[in-house]
């Protein structure tokens, strides 16, 4: 592990904002729908709410990032994200592999919520747009319902 994971791991495991152990847990025990999309979208969603509610932990998290070192800490939310796909695959929406979809997918949801921390007044829709474009990117599904909106967590 490296060692700024060692210092992620240790604040996730002392629990500094009752996260009950760690926020992954919380992430990776979310129940399917049985609904690839949906699930996909609240997972997406998820995580921005996150990342704008807790912005140093999600900084510490993304922000500081080496070549070749993944980040030991997030890889169960990666494996979720990843069986979630393998999932959709089974249902033959995935354009790409799945594990290509998980990148693609970790690697937009990261920017808008690192973009969305950064601005002094979040443009949720911006968040909504990017998910349905990558979703589009990765799913043969279409999103007749349209993009959901996405605004601050419910208490």
């Amino acid at each position: 592990m490296h060692r700024d994971d060692d210092v992620v791991a240790g604040v996730a495991e002392h629990d500094p904002v009752g996260w009950n152990g760690s926020f992954f847990t919380q992430y990776t025990a979310v129940e399917s729908s049985g609904d690839p999309l949906d699930d996909l979208r609240e997972g997406w969603d998820w995580h921005v709410r996150f990342g704008l509610e807790h912005p140093s932990f999600s900084g510490l998290l993304y922000g500081r990032v080496e070549p070749g070192k993944l980040c030991a800490v997030t890889a169960p939310a990666h494996a979720a994200l990843r069986e979630r796909l393998i999932g959709a695959a089974a249902q033959g929406l995935l354009k790409v592999l799945a594990d290509a979809a998980a990148e693609q997918l970790l690697a937009a949801n990261v920017g808008i919520t690192l973009t969305l921390i950064s601005q002094p007044e979040p443009d949720f829709g911006l968040s909504g747009r990017v998910r349905e474009a990558a979703l589009a990117g990765v799913l043969h599904t279409s999103s007749a319902d349209g993009p959901r909106r996405l605004g601050p967590a419910r208490p």
